[in-house]
């Protein structure tokens, strides 16, 4: 299984497929991170981190939700909705 997983990932074109995402995501950070043989990539709405003063700050990144061309603000509209109806579904 691990075979077939890494000859997937060997045919992967890496270089075009970050390209594509900044193309297709461009309101969203689209980052990609490799150590070793290991790579994480990805794009997102939110706020990743900040450099100044030679300073990283990170921020955790809590979960995935679907970006239909909406734009941030409708995003985090929605997000509190559902957060609101989970948490109000739970007292109920």
């Amino acid at each position: 299984m691990a075979q077939l997983y890494r000859s997937k990932i060997e045919k992967l074109d890496l270089k075009n497929t970050i390209i594509n995402m900044v193309e297709k995501y461009n309101n969203c950070t689209t980052f990609m991170y490799q150590i070793k043989d290991s790579i994480f990539f990805g794009s997102t709405p939110e706020k990743i981190f900040e450099y100044s003063n030679k300073t990283l700050k990170t921020e955790a990144i809590a979960g995935s939700i679907p970006n239909n061309g909406e734009s941030t603000e409708e995003i985090k509209s929605k997000s509190k909705k559902k957060i609101y109806e989970h948490y109000s579904s739970r007292r109920a």
